[in-house]
């Protein structure tokens, strides 16, 4: 948890937070050792099996998903990003492909995850959320 903290505070106080959003996930799914991302789905695998494991996973998930969330509104909040649309429902989404692009690069960690996440991430800022500061909104291919 205080490594996702850390990374946090690091976003907050960014000057694009978008950007800063789109490293730390490029860092999660792409710079991270594989073997780590592949243990923190078998933790989950075995919270499956074993309560305590769920608990603890669960609790580890609510604390990350609240300060992240946290990190986002506060954003809006002080007008460093503009929601195009209902800012719970585009958390859920960011929450989502969060997840999706982790278990993604976890399973083929030979395809380009990089670029998907600049990709992706254009697409956030063109559609989504719309950073106060200047950002780019198209990726390289």
């Amino acid at each position: 948890r205080n490594e996702i903290k850390s990374a946090l505070i690091e976003v907050e106080n960014a000057p694009n937070i978008l950007e800063a959003l789109e490293d730390m996930l490029v860092h999660y799914a792409c710079v991270e050792p594989h073997e780590r991302r592949a243990l923190m789905f078998e933790i989950g695998a075995e919270a499956l099996r074993n309560p305590d494991i769920a608990k603890l996973m669960t609790e580890t998930d609510d604390a990350f998903t609240a300060m992240i969330r946290a990190t986002v509104v506060g954003a809006v909040d002080a007008g460093r990003i503009k929601p195009h649309g209902d800012i719970d429902t585009i958390f859920d989404l960011l929450s989502v492909l969060g997840d999706g692009i982790l278990w993604r690069a976890t399973l083929r960690p030979d395809l380009d995850h990089r670029n998907s996440i600049r990709r992706i991430f254009a697409l956030v800022r063109q559609q989504l959320l719309t950073s106060t500061t200047d950002t780019p909104l198209a990726c390289p291919a």
